[in-house]
């Protein structure tokens, strides 16, 4: 009479246990280690104020028709779309290590003054430039800002 292979599973249950704790150990571990090595990605940004000119073209002074209205937010929306058409950060290393390809850009009103300020990583800080001085020749970028004591205690501050 044949034999039937009998599986002992006294003997097997402590060792899948003790797999299953080892796995998730090590899960816990992974995203330790994530969370602390992307938290530290975005000190590798650098910020930039861009101050425009507020007449750029003399003979348009007197002129704002809709159609130079439209022609100037064009300027803005195809600085954005290349922006956007940008290819996102992916494979093990962006999981692990977190993406760093964020772009922020905000506005400023201060003392009758609008600026443009914009973060970048230090990777993309050619591309950008290049991209706003294509679009905005008369635009002047600087770098190296202290933000913190760039605003006043008592500026207002109003955001969306």
């Amino acid at each position: 009479m044949p034999t039937a292979n009998v599986i002992n599973f006294g003997s097997v249950f402590p060792v899948v246990i003790i797999f299953i704790l080892i796995l998730f150990g090590l899960g816990v571990i992974l995203l330790i280690l994530k969370t602390y090595f992307s938290s530290r990605r975005y000190f590798n940004h650098q910020i930039f104020l861009i101050k425009i000119p507020k007449n750029t073209d003399k003979k348009d002074e007197g002129d704002l028709n809709v159609q130079n209205i439209k022609e100037e937010i064009a300027k803005g929306e195809t600085i954005f779309a290349s922006i956007g058409g940008l290819r996102a950060q992916r494979g093990l290393k962006a999981w692990f290590f977190g993406r760093d390809d964020h772009i922020s850009f905000e506005i400023v009103a201060n003392n009758k003054q609008i600026a443009f300020y914009y973060a970048v990583p230090e990777k993309d800080v050619r591309y950008l430039e290049q991209q706003i001085h294509a679009h905005y020749p008369e635009a002047v970028s600087y770098t190296h800002l202290n933000l913190p004591t760039h605003y006043s205690v008592s500026t207002p501050v109003c955001a969306h």
